[in-house]
């Protein structure tokens, strides 16, 4: 039992040292969930924007004109990445926390950004100047998304590194105190045999 109650109390301090860390850590910086809900929202809504005037581009009639047959490929993937980015996005939206997530959000961004702005170099050779300025306009438009997005997963990556490395820190201090004080077994207990009938 003393053994129990031991192992318990340090397993508490490791647990309230990590508890601790993780506070002190969400005060490093990082932008409030609401906020972030706010700006993610944003970006849904440009996913918008995006598919409308790609759906706009005739890639087939700039190939006849002498495009790269990349172009094509280039719209297809946008098409594609404006579908995956808002559904990272809602699910970012969903747990504001994770990593992962917030890090796909950020270079299904830079993806489809990169190849926009291809297709709007090509709408301005092949199609419409004024396509190829709304596209780019949208690109700019939202300058102040990505650069919310791109300061959040450097925050938040900040804030994981700090809560690992003060756990692992704990996790070697309890183990220390283990070292230096091995637990004591616990103490046999003796049972007595069951009682035999009486015999007449």
């Amino acid at each position: 039992m003393r053994r129990s109650f031991r192992f318990l109390a340090i397993f508490g301090s490791f647990a309230a040292g990590v508890a601790v860390s993780q506070s002190a850590a969400g005060q490093v910086g990082v932008a409030p969930a609401w906020d972030m809900r706010a700006t993610l929202q944003s970006l849904v809504d440009q996913t918008g924007k995006y598919k409308a005037l790609v759906d706009q581009i005739r890639t087939e009639e700039w190939t006849a004109k002498g495009a790269p047959e990349g172009y094509t490929r280039h719209r297809e993937l946008v098409k594609r990445e404006v579908g995956y980015l808002g559904i990272v996005a809602g699910n970012l939206k969903q747990n504001p926390e994770k990593l992962s997530l917030a890090l796909d959000a950020f270079f299904r961004l830079q993806t489809l950004e990169s190849f926009t702005q291809s297709l709007a170099d090509g709408a301005k050779r092949y199609q419409s100047e004024q396509l190829a300025g709304e596209l780019s306009g949208v690109i700019a438009e939202n300058e102040s998304v990505r650069s919310k997005l791109r300061q959040y997963v450097l925050d938040l990556s900040v804030t994981k590194e700090a809560e690992y490395t003060v756990a692992e820190k704990e996790a070697q201090r309890c183990q220390a105190i283990l070292n230096r004080n091995p637990l004591a077994p616990e103490p046999k207990i003796y049972t007595a045999p069951a009682p035999k009938p009486a015999t007449k």
